[in-house]
């Protein structure tokens, strides 16, 4: 309701920047939703997603890289009330793995108190 950006228009994942980032590495950010707000239980069906982004700037490298998931259908719409989504990231080089993030958690509670309705697109 108050989120500005809205969070109908997508969730915005930052990855922090890391010195043993390079040119050409590509970021795969992984999101998941559950109905629990540890992200425990079992994923909620159609919300995971998965985004890859080859770094490619300087500023990413100095300041991070940030994703956007969407759309809000399916991926964040289906959490309503005490959900929460997992994310993390891989980092490709060359074709390989080298390095894999730690997980992080996203707490979602789109009920507004003292309304009736679920906060969402207008």
């Amino acid at each position: 309701y108050t989120d500005n950006p809205p969070l109908w228009n997508g969730v915005r994942v930052k990855v922090l920047p890391d010195l043993g980032f390079a040119r050409g590495d590509v970021l795969i950010v992984h999101w998941e939703g559950y109905k629990s707000l540890n992200g425990s239980g079992p994923p909620i069906t159609n919300t995971y997603k998965q985004i890859r982004k080859t770094i490619s700037t300087q500023e990413e490298l100095d300041n991070g890289v940030e994703v956007l998931v969407e759309p809000f259908v399916p991926h964040i719409e289906p959490m309503i009330d005490d959900a929460s989504a997992l994310s993390r990231y891989s980092l490709e080089r060359n074709g390989r793995i080298v390095r894999k993030s730690k997980i992080g958690l996203v707490r979602i509670d789109r009920i507004i108190p003292g309304w009736w309705g679920v906060c969402g697109p207008p």
